[in-house]
């Protein structure tokens, strides 16, 4: 049956890959299914000679057939291999910036959160990246979440914020309600304060909740996405909330001024036509140069899995590249 040691075998293959530069199983789809079945693979010595002996453990251990043999994500990290080069790196420490974008995603209003949220999926590696150390060095444990503990030792520790703050923070990020922060809830934290709130990201972003291509959010749009209520508040209030206009629904203009918090007569002055995109939308020829932005569709988002009850669901993974 398929458990995390399937994973972990996975991780054996790439750890493989990209010490190697080549396949661990070559050959017509039998051979590999043959040679996979009994864990058999080929160090060519001129590609491996050059490889330390604590990396060629790492990748045989990962390559167990038997997962009871084959280490667990736990004792993967504490290999040695592993642990060198967690030591050897050289973390970006958490500065007054990325305490004061909590403090921020913390306060902002729940549509806003919401936005947040749905952006960070459509954020470029690039745009991850800036930011990808300081989650790391909150996740002190390594197991790709960040704890309220974690939290706590770093905002009271460093910044002598008060137990009070940073449970309101930690609760604002936990979008999940699982007592745990995950990797796109800390990029929805980061946007518009770490990351740049760029023209690519409002459109990809206003995209995913017009699923209909109507040129508008409407409640009906976001009820598909968020459910009928979001952390407590009705959809329709959450437009209400953005400016939509009664009856219609949430435009473009609309959503990005909502979004930059500036009047909407103001996004018309920027390089983007509001007409023209609206127009677009609406006919449903919509398009943007953002690559990460195409390759999600909304029901791929991180709340569809709880569309129809109303609950947000399981996380999605928005992976650390």
């Amino acid at each position: 049956c398929y458990t995390s040691q399937c994973d972990l075998w996975s991780l054996g293959v790439i750890a493989f890959i990209l010490l190697s530069g080549y396949m661990p199983f070559s050959g017509s789809e039998d051979q590999q299914a043959r040679s996979i079945s009994k864990g058999n693979y080929f160090m060519k010595p001129d590609t491996w000679s050059s490889t330390s002996e604590e990396a060629k453990e790492f990748v045989s251990w990962m390559l167990q057939v038997d997962p009871d043999l084959r280490m667990s994500a736990a004792k993967a990290l504490e290999h040695r291999w592993i642990k060198r080069s967690m030591t050897e790196q050289k973390h970006e420490e958490i500065g007054f910036d990325i305490l004061e974008a909590l403090r921020k995603f913390g306060h902002a209003s729940k549509f806003r959160r919401a936005c947040m949220e749905m952006m960070a999926w459509s954020l470029s590696g690039e745009e991850r990246a800036k930011v990808q150390d300081c989650f790391l060095q909150l996740d002190q444990t390594h197991c790709g979440t960040i704890t309220l503990a974690e939290l706590k030792r770093v905002l009271s520790g460093q910044f002598h914020v008060s137990d009070a703050e940073t449970m309101e923070i930690f609760l604002a990020l936990d979008t999940n309600h699982d007592e745990e922060i995950h990797y796109s809830d800390f990029l929805a934290a980061m946007v518009d304060s770490r990351i740049a709130l760029h023209d690519d990201l409002v459109q990809a972003t206003f995209k995913k909740f017009d699923v209909d291509n109507s040129g508008y959010i409407t409640s009906e749009n976001l009820r598909e996405i968020l459910g009928d209520t979001f952390e407590g508040d009705k959809v329709e209030h959450l437009l209400a909330e953005g400016g939509a206009t009664p009856g219609r629904g949430l435009s473009y203009a609309e959503f990005g001024a909502y979004l930059r918090q500036e009047p909407v007569a103001m996004l018309k002055d920027k390089s983007i036509d509001v007409s023209d995109v609206d127009t677009t939308i609406s006919q449903g020829k919509w398009s943007t140069s953002s690559d990460s932005a195409k390759e999600m569709s909304p029901s791929s988002s991180i709340y569809s899995k709880g569309a129809k009850s109303g609950n947000q669901g399981d996380q999605g993974c928005c992976c650390i590249s």
